[in-house]
């Protein structure tokens, strides 16, 4: 968007723009000024640009190095100077990145850092956390179980919103991306943390905006892997053992280019990730074989109570359900009583057979303990 005037600030109307895409040579299609001179185009890629003003009796303006980034909202102005048709006028410079158009509170992350910046599992959602009012929260204090995640400009815990090429790709209950495109296929990403417009809906804190690349005239491709190993990591320092072994590959790569320049361009990228190790589990628990067999005499305690009848009840004391009956208390009362398994032992054939296929599922301890008694180091 902007305005054209002429050398004594009067705006011009009528005046032809057309903005091109320096990597692809495409054209927006032509625009003109209004009759308040202003002129806007909308819809544009994130890419550099070339703007051109046209219009009889003034010198061809153009403008180079117009760089476009995403969610931006660019003035681009121009001062025309009367002369031929034939004459131009060329401006090269970089934009002023200041943001004049809105009261919007953003950060682009660039092509650079997304690229370059290391990143732990190649997650580029953790770029986020280089923007300014956003912060990384432990998800135990916050009422979530497990893990930690991010909260922009103070909203609430996964209510940002993430765009992807301007469809949103987010899932609100674990805050993370559907879909997650390698860092080495994102062009960049803007995060806009407050006062954003009310095109954005859904959310209460920010919105992270992707922008994938595009083939340009110009063949480009990447061949990436990245790998942790354990053979490579230092054993501990006081038993020199290196921790539980470690395979961790990501390995892919994209490629783009023309079909017909500056017509059709394509872009494809992929990324695997094969990992091979061990995860610890311990003190979890898991049915000893007395259990299986219906014995559940090592979990009987002292006496806790008396029945109506006034017999002893012994702590983890287990009753038949069978044997209930309605009887007369010494008050003359009628109440309802049940016998407790001999030794709190269930008989084998009052044991119930889809229970018993249940428990054989089970794995048997690791460990002499009624709880707490399995640990395991498998490979996944």
């Amino acid at each position: 968007m902007g305005t054209v005037t002429d050398q004594s600030q009067g705006v011009i109307p009528g005046v032809s723009i057309v903005v091109t895409n320096v990597e692809t040579g495409v054209a927006s299609p032509t625009t003109t000024t209004n009759g308040l001179g202003n002129y806007a185009i909308h819809s544009l890629s994130a890419a550099r640009f070339r703007v051109e003003a046209d219009a009889p009796g003034f010198k061809k303006f153009i403008r180079e190095d117009i760089s476009l980034d995403t969610g931006r909202k660019l003035r681009v102005d121009f001062r025309m100077e009367t002369g031929a048709v034939t004459e131009s006028v060329t401006v090269t410079g970089a934009t002023s990145m200041v943001q004049t158009e809105t009261g919007t509170l953003n950060a682009t992350v660039e092509q650079e850092q997304v690229v370059e910046m290391p990143i732990l599992g190649r997650d580029a959602q953790l770029l986020s956390l280089l923007t300014p009012g956003v912060v990384e929260t432990n998800l135990q204090s916050s009422g979530v179980a497990g893990g930690y995640d991010r909260i922009m400009g103070g909203g609430l815990l996964r209510r940002d919103d993430f765009l992807l090429d301007g469809a949103h790709n987010q899932n609100f209950v674990y805050g993370t991306w559907p879909v997650k495109p390698n860092p080495d296929n994102l062009q960049e990403f803007q995060v806009v943390t407050n006062a954003f417009s009310a095109e954005y809906g859904e959310i209460s804190d920010g919105i992270m905006i992707a922008t994938t690349k595009s083939g340009t005239n110009e063949f480009h491709g990447v061949l990436f892997e990245f790998f942790r190993n354990d053979k490579l990591n230092a054993g501990n320092w006081f038993t020199h053992a290196r921790p539980a072994p470690l395979r961790f590959d990501q390995y892919g790569g994209n490629m783009g280019g023309p079909l017909r320049k500056n017509k059709t361009f394509f872009f494809v990228a992929t990324q695997e990730q094969l990992t091979h190790g061990a995860t610890v589990y311990t003190n979890y628990t898991v049915p000893i074989p007395a259990f299986r067999a219906g014995d559940f005499s090592s979990l009987l305690g002292a006496q806790v109570g008396t029945d109506a009848l006034g017999n002893s009840v012994l702590k983890n004391e287990i009753f038949d359900p069978l044997s209930s009956r309605t009887v007369t208390n010494a008050a003359g009362q009628q109440v309802v009583v049940r016998d407790p398994f001999y030794g709190n032992r269930i008989p084998a054939s009052r044991l119930s057979p889809a229970a018993i296929k249940i428990a054989a599922l089970y794995p048997l301890p690791t460990v002499g303990t009624i709880a707490n008694n399995f640990n395991i180091t498998p490979p996944v």
